[in-house]
């Protein structure tokens, strides 16, 4: 869903308009459901925006440091993306 959002906002121009996102950006490992977070990452890169990551999981919603993060792999989990135009 947000890649398509966010692609839209492209093709028509509008993202012309926006100087920061907060994209939460949902993941679900399966086979069955494609990672999308490249398209994304190239679509505010052709659109002059930086970004940077704040990745959480929804463990008992509790935090959990990146060094344990691979025992939570199978689970939901979200990444925020914070994104800004790129000042000229």
């Amino acid at each position: 869903m947000e890649e398509k959002v966010i692609n839209n906002l492209a093709k028509t121009g509008s993202i012309k308009k926006v100087d920061l996102f907060v994209i939460e950006y949902h993941f679900y490992p399966s086979k069955e459901n494609k990672n999308s977070l490249s398209r994304i990452l190239t679509l505010l890169e052709n659109n002059r925006f930086s970004y940077s990551f704040n990745y959480f999981l929804r463990y008992k919603w509790i935090l959990r440091p990146p060094f344990v993060l691979h025992k939570y792999l199978t689970q939901n989990s979200n990444l925020l993306i914070y994104a800004q135009k790129e000042r000229s």
